[in-house]
């Protein structure tokens, strides 16, 4: 038995709070960005200002959302961290990864959605293969949509 008797919910929903730092965690789109520009560069999207501007954007988003994902762990390894934060990191997380997979995508052209790799160097790139993955990183431990409901209810008091 894991904790107090009928108390499983409250083990479950800890685990699953856990669970959303980790698939929300920036270091998912960092390394897909990081494929993106790789492949941007083997494929000559690189030189494409639009390209450039939206890769600049994900990465400055990059950015602040590891600095708020470093507070949020901080609290949350304190047991301090508000209901909100795990639902938040995970709706997050997943946008920004999922929009990077988009980006990499995009800069493989013609061979993103293909389902053989891009071998540049030593490296394989599946551009489809990651972008599918973060579409499952983002239903796993709870969808955008139930981590909303769950900052409706929990956090704000809204009704059902």
């Amino acid at each position: 038995m894991l904790g107090e008797r009928n108390g499983g919910w409250q083990v479950a929903n800890k685990l699953l709070g856990s669970e959303r730092f980790t698939t929300g965690h920036p270091r998912n789109a960092a390394m897909i960005l990081n494929k993106a520009r790789r492949v941007a560069e083997y494929s000559g999207a690189i030189r494409n200002p639009a390209f450039q501007h939206r890769l600049a954007l994900l990465e400055i988003d990059l950015l602040a959302f590891s600095a708020f994902y470093r507070h949020a762990a901080s609290l949350h390894g304190h047991g301090k961290a508000p209901a909100s934060m795990a639902p938040v990191i995970k709706i997050a997380g997943g946008e920004l990864g999922q929009q990077a997979s988009e980006l990499l995508v995009d800069a493989a052209g013609p061979l993103g959605s293909g389902a053989d790799d891009i071998m540049i160097g030593n490296t394989a790139i599946n551009p489809a293969t990651d972008l599918f993955e973060m579409r499952r990183v983002t239903v796993g431990s709870g969808t955008v949509e139930i981590q909303r409901n769950i900052i409706a209810k929990r956090v704000l008091g809204l009704p059902s």
